[in-house]
């Protein structure tokens, strides 16, 4: 036992003289991950844009061999954290990632939101530069609680926590807890109660009314059966509400069909799905069609079975070609269908009808 302290005690030793004062090596390491403006905000901005294009490719290699998400999404990010390092010096990280975004971040987001089914918790969203920012902060937080006890060095702390309350003080709470690009292949995560995260607890009765904790609720785990229950108790007494706030409405519900996707709750995915379709009716959500779409979609995902997610997937396009009369609204229907088909052309007989139906109506329009 002597004699392995000495060797620990003479390695540390050997590695200071080599590599210099540890804790100055760490408060510099700390420093370009958090306050240098090329290594830190650069960085994540170049990442991003790079997983917006790698994730793209990837999934374009991957189509031909019906390659599961999961191995395509690890490859592309891996992939995308080498052309990151290739770039590390451009002189425009937030132009490039801004480019990459409008070119293919429409592709990333339909292809992503096919994939909901397969990966219920994980959303285009988070790997934009904030929730990267937020993931090193609470990497960071992580190692340092988890050095032993004495061992933990104040100005790292000092780096570290700043930077967090920093992320604390400008953006929602949710930021700093939410599922990786990996974690929502695994276990489902534990309950939440709805009603733990909103002021007054159990005081809100509309959708609206739950603004502020159904977003942070939606990332933190799947709901419970109260709080499965309550939300469709409310979606069902707002089945015909017509909101004056849309955006913020649609904010809401698309949370709802998060939890839907991420707890496998076809009930409460029910109760999204039909509030999407009377939302239709509303002229001012027509006009937000894609959003609307896209939170139908994750709903969808509640379903476990692949076949009943097709159907589900299916079913609900098809009615929505039958149901849209406005000439805007059906061409961007039929469009959002062929991004999906460039993603998925698997869903090709579910997504068929839906666009025969659509054309035939656009061909008929005055």
């Amino acid at each position: 036992m002597e004699r392995r302290s000495a060797h620990r005690s003479e390695s540390a030793v050997e590695a200071e003289a080599y590599l210099g004062d540890p804790v100055a090596l760490g408060e510099a390491f700390l420093e370009k991950l958090f306050l240098d403006p090329v290594r830190s905000l650069g960085r994540r901005q170049l990442f991003t844009g790079c997983a917006a294009i790698s994730l793209a490719w990837a999934r374009r290699k991957a189509r031909a061999g019906e390659a599961p998400a999961y191995w395509v999404r690890l490859a592309a990010l891996a992939h995308a954290g080498v052309l990151t390092d290739a770039r590390i010096e451009a002189k425009d990280p937030e132009a490039f990632a801004q480019w990459a975004i409008e070119n293919f971040g429409v592709e990333q987001l339909w292809a992503t939101s096919m994939e909901r089914q397969e990966a219920p918790r994980w959303s285009p969203e988070l790997l934009s530069e904030v929730y990267l920012r937020a993931d090193l902060n609470a990497q960071a937080m992580l190692a340092i609680q988890n050095m032993p006890f004495g061992g933990q060095v104040a100005s790292w702390s000092k780096i570290v926590e700043g930077e967090a309350m920093s992320d604390l003080a400008s953006r929602p709470l949710g930021l700093l807890i939410y599922p990786g690009p990996l974690d929502d292949f695994g276990p489902p995560p534990n309950d939440v109660e709805l009603a733990e995260w909103e002021t007054p607890p159990g005081g809100a009765t509309t959708l609206l009314g739950l603004l502020d904790a159904l977003p942070f609720c939606a990332k933190i785990g799947q709901p419970s059966a109260a709080t499965v229950d309550r939300l469709i108790g409310i979606l069902t007494a707002e089945r015909d509400f017509v909101s004056d706030d849309i955006d913020r409405y649609l904010t809401a519900l698309n949370a709802v069909a998060d939890m839907s996707a991420a707890g496998r709750s076809v009930r409460l995915s029910d109760a999204v799905l039909d509030r999407c379709t009377t939302l239709l009716r509303q002229q001012d959500a027509q006009e937000r069609i894609p959003y609307l779409l896209s939170i139908a979609v994750t709903a969808c995902a509640a379903c476990e079975d692949r076949k009943a997610y097709r159907d589900r997937f299916g079913a609900f396009f098809t009615s929505t070609a039958f149901r849209l009369g406005d000439e805007t609204a059906l061409s961007t229907l039929r469009q959002i269908i062929d991004h999906m088909l460039v993603a998925e052309r698997r869903m090709a007989p579910e997504l068929g009808r839906a666009r025969l139906i659509a054309d035939y109506k656009l061909r008929r329009a005055p």
